[in-house]
């Protein structure tokens, strides 16, 4: 079980830095995603421990015209991210809230249609 303090922490690194989306997976079912991509290993390599996630990928060439050093990238995707979005929601900006609203609305909708679709 994670800590009050790591989940708040988690809540303010994607509130800066992450993503919250769906996408159909070819055109067959919906998968939800958390993802996040920095130049900091270390912060990469906390927020896999908390979400226990087993593995993050990178470095990365970073091209940006934001610098040079190497990119790090994690995704959680499909039910554990649902569960995440849902533990998150109540930390979250506005923006952010807004985000994940439309990813469980679009997930409810889905598994509404083929309740065997919940473990997606």
């Amino acid at each position: 079980m994670n800590s009050v303090r790591d989940i708040a922490w988690l809540a303010g690194i994607l509130e800066g830095e992450g993503s919250f989306h769906s996408y159909m997976h070819q055109k067959r079912w919906l998968t939800a995603r958390i993802s996040i991509n920095m130049t900091d290993r270390d912060v990469i390599a906390r927020i896999a421990k908390i979400i226990k996630c087993t593995s993050f990928r990178g470095p990365y060439k970073n091209d940006s015209h934001l610098g040079k050093k190497p990119l790090w990238a994690l995704a959680v995707s499909g039910r554990r991210a649902i569960k995440w979005m849902e533990r998150l929601y109540p930390h979250m900006g506005q923006r952010r809230r807004s985000q994940i609203s439309k990813v469980l609305k679009d997930y409810a909708l889905y598994v509404a249609k083929d309740p065997r679709r919940r473990n997606a």
